[in-house]
């Protein structure tokens, strides 16, 4: 396991949260891996979270579509388009060959990247990986507000992007639950602060380590 600097920033962040004794002798401070991949459904907030956590612990951060994008100069949807699913998914675990030899940094991935090719063992050898794990009434309604962005959704009916998640959801979540740590965001409130969030799973991967 590669080591990191990011130990002496996880226990620094930490203490930053409480100071109770109670508390810090109920956290395991463990050493982290240089990368931290998020990782579930289209529309969990990885992005959003991922920003957040890559500002928390002083790293860089990456998202993988917007890597893709800045590569090819192109949307994804349009990629979608223009080559389909199978080039694209092809593509996008070559950015992620690349992606995880990067240091210090937190990865928001495209919610199929995990499912495809070795993309999930990869992830789990060369760092964390952390699955934001989203009750399916939220991801809807994020997702319906969404959906020309997301070339699987964008001429579905809100019925129809229902049935799409209900019937997706479980077959990704068979390689999302590999992940090493299972992050519940139902138990929170849906307006729960984001800086909260990343507060949360970041003492969580601190236990979990």
């Amino acid at each position: 396991m590669k080591i990191s600097r990011i130990t002496a920033i996880f226990a620094s962040v930490i203490a930053s949260v409480t100071r109770s004794d109670a508390v810090f002798s109920s956290f395991n401070f463990q050493l982290i891996m240089d990368r931290l991949f998020l990782i579930g459904y289209m529309g969990s907030g990885k992005s959003t979270i991922g920003k957040q956590l890559a500002k928390d612990l002083q790293m860089q951060f990456v998202d993988t579509d917007t890597y893709i994008e800045n590569r090819f100069l192109k949307s994804i949807s349009q990629l979608f388009k223009e080559k389909g699913e199978s080039r694209f998914r092809e593509i996008e675990h070559n950015a992620l060959l690349e992606i995880a030899g990067f240091d210090n940094t937190v990865v928001s991935t495209g919610g199929g990247l995990p499912c495809f090719f070795d993309n999930m063992q990869r992830m789990n050898d060369n760092g964390t990986t952390v699955y934001l794990k989203t009750p399916e009434k939220v991801l809807l309604e994020r997702l319906w507000v969404n959906k020309y962005n997301r070339p699987l959704l964008y001429n579905k009916t809100k019925a129809e992007i229902a049935t799409f998640i209900s019937e997706n959801l479980p077959i990704r979540e068979s390689f999302y639950l590999q992940a090493h740590l299972v992050f519940d965001t139902g138990r929170f409130p849906e307006n729960a602060p984001i800086n909260k969030l990343a507060e949360e799973i970041r003492k969580e991967l601190v236990v979990s380590g």
